[in-house]
């Protein structure tokens, strides 16, 4: 078993839990999986996640840790993401927190008028209301994913026959214990977010994907093992007596509940009638949700962009008609700004580019802002890349080169040298006094500071960055409720998503080799990627200055992208290769997948070619200063650095993008490539918080058992929580007394004087 712990840089290996939680006491379980009620009763206001427990320890029981590591609504349509986004922006403002106190304090809303380095929250902007629609559209865009998840349980559940013969029997798991790791499949490095096999032979985990391979392999061999058997216990057999050994031993079934975060909450998982009843319940309420999503008419172009292009020409419509259309009193602008781009797939549109002040709900009516944010949703539901303008923190200098470095301690910095792929360390002054060099040889970091190192020695840009994001409920990494990332427990050690920098020389001219370039790849999450530095050159006007060039594929011309690409890269046929192994980060193994190892970028004469052969066409397109990019999970794509840039990106998982997650992380399977994104986990936990929204922030139980054991646990957060507000108080009025103290004291020495 490969168990992830929580670290604030690249998870790293933990202990395992001691064992499984088994059932609860008092009882024989029952047989088969009781049917969950129509509609489960609720508990009390639903607390927050508990505080994380450590993983047991080897003195508690436990064993040595793992391996080491098609229309657009219009006003007036009773659509949930209109209703949710007019709801959204009509409390857009931090007033909307002393409007409503009860659903701020509930909510554990962050207040960012003390502190400017802390991240917003977006709890004290999203009313009742707001948050019922955000959720059931949440779980339209889910539902088929989680009955996918169901169904393929109930058939592992369901492999076990009584002697090897006769009716299948329906095995119940065993609940795992709460604590702070992750689990990974030991056949196919695929994150395990709820049920798997373990075998206590060999400590080996094993997906259910991994699980159903080995019985079809057995069952085309016609071999002789039990449908569980451990795979791994039977090749490595070294004489017959061990082989018959792991011939007949079957696996045990295991579930790592996502009702399940500490020790605690486990009391509760463990009032089930089953393991498995969480799930079922969601199956049972929210299940027919997603037969309202039709994939023919999300995969249809938006008209309305489609009729906009059309009528102001092929992407050449300036966004500066949204702004005199916004600053009119209308939306039709909104449809009307999109990207010049040199290149589009046939038949698509153009890439849609408002402005922030159009799609921002603080800054437009609550109308223009729900049209806004319903159709970033029509577009995101098909896949397209969506490009925001006018993107810019509230702090002026913060982002320039020496805002940057000012804030920071470090004085010299790791880069790559563009050409040779060398690395080597410089100074912060010396790296930056490049970007007024295009010249010289071109340098780029990543990730500097680090991922982890951000939110700690940047706190101030961190909480600018994140106040700046357009499209909140999506990007808001706090409590965006519609970014199922943030739904993660802390427990299930969720990744680290950014926001992470990208820090770059750049040249107009395409060279090839030596070029500043971030190489084709394709990302399991969706992501906002900001300009929000670009290093100008002479006098230049008053218009953005462009930056990058992207290129961003459709996730349909995936496979023809392949198939093309092991092609040329067998004749030599590329102008941009990387050498293999020089472009994995952290010693990781090349795959030989021609995207996934990070090696090629195509330049115009192999984009001109892909077209020529095959069709496929990317977007093309410029990224300006204070552009914000919007790429979909899945869509390959590469970037271009034309001047020095400096970028931040934050990866997001969003509702209508889990099923792409949940597709990548499978065919990666066949690569070994770890899945460290657990979108299977996200999505099972962003069911559970949108099931306790469209409750009235009340739990959900299952039966007397169930509900005492919640009311026991939810009775001790109430003491919890009124203990620290006491220690609160008092510190408050201590702090009140020395201040009355010292203005006494003031007061004395002025008369003294």
């Amino acid at each position: 078993m490969e168990r992830k712990a929580a670290a604030a840089a690249a998870p790293k290996s933990a202990e395992k839990p001691a064992k499984s939680a088994g059932t609860s006491e008092g009882g024989e379980p029952p047989a088969e999986m009781p049917p969950p009620p129509v509609r489960g009763s609720r508990s009390r206001t639903a607390r927050g996640d508990p505080a994380a427990t450590q993983t047991p320890r080897k003195d508690d029981g436990g064993k040595g840790g793992g391996k080491g590591g098609g229309k657009d609504p219009s006003p007036g349509e009773g659509s949930a993401d209109r209703s949710a986004e007019k709801a959204w922006g009509q409390q857009g403002s931090r007033s909307a927190a002393r409007r409503n106190p009860d659903a701020s304090a509930a909510a554990g809303a962050i207040e960012t008028e003390a502190d400017p380095s802390l991240a917003p929250s977006l709890s004290s902007g999203v009313d009742a209301q707001a948050a019922k629609a955000m959720a059931r559209y949440a779980l339209e865009r889910m539902s088929r994913g989680i009955r996918d998840v169901a169904e393929q349980i109930r058939v592992e559940r369901r492999t076990l026959t009584l002697g090897g013969e006769g009716e299948p029997v329906d095995e119940r798991p065993e609940l795992m214990p709460g604590g702070t790791y992750r689990l990974v499949c030991d056949r196919c490095a695929n994150s395990i977010a709820d049920c798997f096999r373990h075998c206590d032979g060999c400590e080996n985990d094993f997906c259910l994907e991994c699980c159903a391979e080995v019985r079809r392999a057995r069952a085309e061999a016609g071999a002789p093992e039990v449908s569980t058997a451990c795979p791994h216990c039977a090749a490595g057999a070294k004489d017959d007596a061990a082989l018959a050994k792991a011939r007949t031993n079957g696996m045990s079934l295991k579930v790592r509940s996502f009702s399940v975060t500490t020790k605690r909450s486990l009391d509760a998982a463990r009032a089930m009638p089953d393991p498995l009843s969480d799930l079922a319940a969601l199956v049972d309420e929210y299940g027919d949700l997603g037969r309202k999503v039709k994939p023919e008419e999300d995969a249809k172009p938006c008209a309305r962009c489609a009729a906009a292009s059309n009528g102001s020409g092929r992407s050449k419509r300036s966004s500066t008609a949204s702004r005199s259309a916004a600053s009119n009193g209308g939306n039709a602008g909104l449809y009307n700004a999109t990207v010049r781009a040199s290149s589009q797939p046939d038949d698509s549109c153009p890439v849609w580019a408002p402005r922030r002040s159009d799609v921002d709900p603080r800054r437009t009516g609550a109308d223009v802002a729900a049209a806004a944010l319903a159709h970033f949703q029509r577009h995101w539901r098909r896949g397209d890349p969506v490009v925001v303008r006018g993107v810019e923190g509230e702090l002026p200098g913060l982002w320039t080169p020496a805002g940057v470095s000012a804030a920071m301690t470090d004085r010299s910095v790791d880069v790559l040298v563009c050409e040779t792929g060398e690395r080597k360390s410089v100074g912060v002054e010396e790296f930056f006094l490049g970007f007024k060099q295009p010249e010289r040889e071109m340098l780029k970091v990543k990730d500097w500071p680090s991922e982890e190192d951000f939110k700690q020695k940047l706190p101030t840009h961190y909480a600018d960055f994140v106040r700046m994001l357009p499209f909140q409920p999506y990007t808001n990494p706090v409590d965006g409720p519609l970014n199922l990332s943030c739904k993660l427990p802390k427990e299930w050690v969720p990744p680290d998503l950014g926001p992470k920098s990208y820090v770059a020389y750049g040249r107009e001219e395409q060279k090839g080799a030596g070029d500043s370039v971030t190489r084709l790849h394709r990302d399991m999450s969706d992501a906002v990627n900001v300009l929000l530095h670009v290093e100008p050159r002479g006098a230049e006007g008053d218009e953005p200055v462009e930056g990058a060039r992207w290129d961003i594929f459709r996730r349909q011309d995936f496979e023809k992208l392949e198939t093309w690409l092991r092609a040329k890269m067998g004749e030599g046929a590329l102008g941009n290769v990387a050498p293999e192994g020089t472009t994995q980060d952290g010693g990781k193994k090349p795959t030989g997948h021609p995207i996934h190892d990070v090696r090629v970028f195509l330049t115009e004469a192999d984009l001109a070619a892909l077209a020529r052969d095959t069709g496929v066409k990317p977007w093309t397109f410029d990224q300006r200063a204070n552009d914000a990019v919007f790429l979909p999970a899945g869509c390959a794509h590469q970037v271009r650095n034309l001047r020095g840039c400096f970028k931040v990106a934050l990866d997001f998982v969003s509702p209508e993008s889990v099923g792409e997650c949940l597709a990548m992380a499978r065919g990666l399977r066949a690569h070994n490539v770890e899945d460290k994104l657990q979108g299977r986990a996200m999505m099972l936990h962003g069911a559970r918080h949108a099931d306790v929204a469209l409750n009235g922030g009340r739990v959900r139980t299952y039966g007397k058992a169930s509900a005492a054991a919640i009311a026991a646990i939810e009775r001790e957060e109430a003491v919890a929580a009124a203990a620290r507000a006491k220690t609160v108080e008092v510190k408050v009025e201590k702090e009140d007394a020395k201040k009355g103290d010292a203005k006494k004291e003031g007061a004395l020495k002025k008369e003294g004087a």
